[in-house]
This record gives C-alpha cells, sequence and structure tokens, in this order.
C-alpha cells in the first residue's frame, strides 16, 4: 500500500512539474496579455494604388488636410477673410455613412503679410452624400456654425460615381453658380465675379450643358499621404464646362481629391481661389 502511495505520489508531483513549471505553483503561470489591442491603423502604403484606393475608409475623428493656393487672386482672398497666398485646410470628421451623408468641421491656417499666424474654423453639417449631384466648395465656408445646404461638400453621389465610372458621363454642379451659396459671401469683386459668371452661364446654356461632365476613358494615380506614408492611390479626372476634378476610384468614398477651374471659369478672375487639392488623410482605421 505504502509502495502504490509513493508511486502515485511521484506520478503527481511529475504532472505538477510540467504543467506549472515547479512545485504545482500557478503563480508560476505565464498569464496571456489581455489588453485591448484596440483599432489598427491602416496601411496602405504597399498596395497597387486600386487597392489602396479601396481600402480608405473614413469614421469620426479622421482628418483631411487640404491645401489652397491664392496668389493668384490676393485681393479675393482677402475679401473672404483669408490676407495669404496659401492655406492649409484641416478638416475632421465627424460623422460619416457612406453614399448616405456627412457632417464636418474645419480649421483653416495661414500667415498673413505681417507674419502673423492666424486660424479660422468651422461646421458645416448636413452633407448630402445620397443623391446630391453638387458640391460646396471649401472658398464657400463660412466662418462658425455654417450648412451644407444639402450639397455633398467634397463627395459625390452615388449616381454621379457610377455614371462617370460607367457610361464616362453625369451631371455635376460644382456650385459657382449656385445662388444660395453666392449669398454666403461678403460683397467685393469675387461675389460680383460669380454673378458675371452666372451670367456668362445663361448665356451658353442653350447651346451647350455647362454641367455635363465627362470622365477620362482610363484611370489615372493621385500621390496622397496616407497615415504618414506617401501612397499613390486610384483615380477618375473628369472635366465639365466649369472644371475639371479628381476623385478616389472608392463607391463608398468617392472623395474629391482635387478640384481645379477651366480657364472659361475665370470671369471673375478668381485665379486660384475655388481651386484645392488633398494632400493627407490622418489616422484612418483598418
Amino acid at each position: 500500500m505504502n509502495g502504490k502511495f509513493t508511486f502515485s505520489a511521484a506520478l503527481l508531483v511529475l504532472a505538477c512539474s510540467v504543467a506549472f513549471g515547479a512545485g504545482c505553483s500557478k503563480q508560476s503561470m505565464t498569464v496571456p496579455d489581455q489588453t485591448p489591442s484596440g483599432p489598427k491603423k491602416l496601411d496602405v502604403a504597399d498596395l497597387s494604388a486600386h487597392d489602396a484606393a479601396q481600402k480608405i475608409m473614413f469614421t469620426p475623428g479622421n482628418v483631411i488636410k487640404m491645401r489652397q493656393f491664392m496668389s493668384g487672386n490676393r485681393s479675393g482672398a482677402k475679401e473672404l477673410g483669408y490676407d495669404t497666398e496659401e492655406i492649409d485646410r484641416n478638416v475632421v470628421i465627424k460623422h460619416f455613412a457612406p453614399a448616405n451623408l456627412a457632417d464636418v468641421e474645419w480649421k483653416a491656417d495661414f500667415t498673413n503679410p505681417d507674419r502673423q499666424k492666424m486660424q479660422r474654423s468651422g461646421a458645416l453639417p448636413g452633407g448630402n452624400l445620397k443623391n446630391s449631384y453638387e458640391l460646396d466648395l471649401p472658398a464657400f465656408w463660412k466662418e462658425g456654425d455654417d450648412n451644407a445646404l444639402g450639397k455633398g461638400i467634397l463627395w459625390l453621389s452615388p449616381d454621379v460615381y457610377e455614371n462617370l465610372s460607367v457610361s464616362k458621363q453625369s451631371s455635376l454642379d460644382l456650385g459657382l453658380t449656385d445662388a444660395n451659396l453666392i449669398a454666403k459671401l461678403p460683397e467685393g469683386k469675387t461675389k460680383a465675379g460669380l454673378l458675371a459668371l452666372g451670367n456668362e452661364v445663361k448665356k451658353v446654356i442653350d447651346r451647350q450643358d455647362v454641367f455635363f461632365a465627362k470622365a477620362d476613358n482610363g484611370l489615372g494615380e493621385y500621390q496622397l499621404v496616407v497615415n504618414g506614408k506617401p501612397t499613390k492611390v486610384e483615380v477618375i479626372k473628369a472635366h465639365n464646362w466649369f472644371g475639371e476634378v479628381t476623385v478616389l476610384n472608392n463607391k463608398q468614398n468617392p472623395l474629391v481629391l482635387k478640384l481645379q477651374l477651366a480657364k472659361n471659369s475665370q470671369e471673375g478672375n478668381f485665379g486660384g481661389l475655388f481651386d484645392y487639392e488633398i494632400v493627407e488623410l490622418q489616422d484612418l482605421q483598418e
């Protein structure tokens, strides 16, 4: 009996030693790290331009960094409250529902001629990403609380994106003749120039659809910084009478990355006032 007990005890000690490392002490066990990993930052730098574009999606807190060059129209920039040649504007996503709606806030940093650092900011809720055919360009954004008035802000609607992708043509309004947007601007040469542009449109609208946008046959690439890493993304380029847009080739996130007015939209000598380019996307997650 004692022999059996001694043999069984030896087996128990051996089993405990294997399981716990020494003397059946659970305290010596290695406990797995239970710290939540949290959201993972999006990294698309090594992907193809097509795959990188498909991965880019927005959530609250993401930042869109854009640049506006106004060297061709300093007086117009001053009228809008930006006495400078260049603006760095951060657009923060507050709410984003693909193909539905977007709410954003923004801050614009610039240096005035006296080399003073200046900042303006505002909120722009009410972006209609569902069925709008019109953009709301940054030059129209009013300081403080504003409203997108049902326009797509910086995004195309699913219909516009689909039309440009498949049939290579769609209606697209850059908002330059929209009375509601123009009414937000202060009195001055810029506002007068837009009104003159509207009169020019009335002269040609009977023989030319100025809102008719035609996309390039092939897809292009656009250089963008995503979460700190230079990245090429696939884009659709399209143009109408007013100008050219470069759009992220992503059905769920057709962001207009760049806008440049055409020469026949220079009735008011806008000189880059309404042009912009997005240079960086920050804090994106997988």
